[in-house]
């Protein structure tokens, strides 16, 4: 479960760049770009989201799945000691 604290951060980095590819592309533009990339964060942290996924919470997701991965890393390294 995300903090507040990462859920504002989440919405605020979503809504920044939600705004900015807008005022540069226009919504037709700005929203083809969000769909790539979501699939680009797709791709990068190896999950797989659900079609129609907003920006916000396919950056919700891939949070969740770097902490996931810094926390096994973690543990593992502990066990090598």
């Amino acid at each position: 479960m995300l903090s507040e604290e990462d859920r504002i951060f989440i919405e605020k980095t979503s809504t920044c760049i939600e705004s900015a590819l807008e005022r540069h592309l226009g919504e037709y533009g700005s929203s083809l770009i969000e769909h790539l990339i979501i699939e680009e964060i797709s791709k990068s942290f190896g999950i797989k989201l659900e079609k129609g996924i907003s920006l916000p919470e396919s950056l919700s997701e891939a949070r969740k799945q770097s902490l996931k991965e810094s926390k096994l890393k973690l543990r593992n390294e502990e066990n090598q000691f």
